[in-house]
């Protein structure tokens, strides 16, 4: 999902430097909130109806996607669509040093049910033999 990859990387270039520096030097737990609320300006920004929630626990987090322009398919698709934000989300983390990746959980357009979609982060343990990739599942 390149467009998420793009869309996270215009994000955080459009971040001052001092708050960068901020979100960089914070520690862990709030380095992750932090970015949260930075995703939370690009699901808005993506479309003006959606909105992003975010529940921070134990360096998880559980992401609820409401009223985005991917939920509104005519029929169910096969491929959740909300890989967009899964993708922009990885990105993020990548950018700001975080390991973890975020999946999707259930995706409205793919007709699983709920008025929303759910996106978890999963953090993921430091590497022991070289450096893993982030990806977007």
């Amino acid at each position: 999902m390149r467009a998420g990859d793009y869309a996270a990387e215009w994000s955080v270039a459009e971040v001052g430097a001092v708050e960068r520096r901020a979100i960089e030097s914070a520690p862990a737990w709030l380095r992750l909130r932090l970015i949260m609320r930075l995703a939370r300006q690009l699901v808005r920004s993506s479309y003006q109806s959606s909105r992003m929630s975010a529940r921070v626990r134990r360096g998880a987090a559980e992401i609820n996607v409401r009223g985005s322009v991917f939920c509104s398919v005519r029929e169910p698709v096969t491929q959740p669509l909300c890989g967009y934000y899964a993708a922009a989300l990885t990105r993020m983390l990548v950018l700001f040093r975080v390991r973890g990746r975020v999946v999707v959980r259930s995706c409205r357009s793919t007709g699983e049910g709920g008025a929303h979609c759910i996106l978890d982060m999963v953090p993921e343990p430091a590497a022991t033999s070289g450096a893993a990739e982030v990806t977007a599942a």
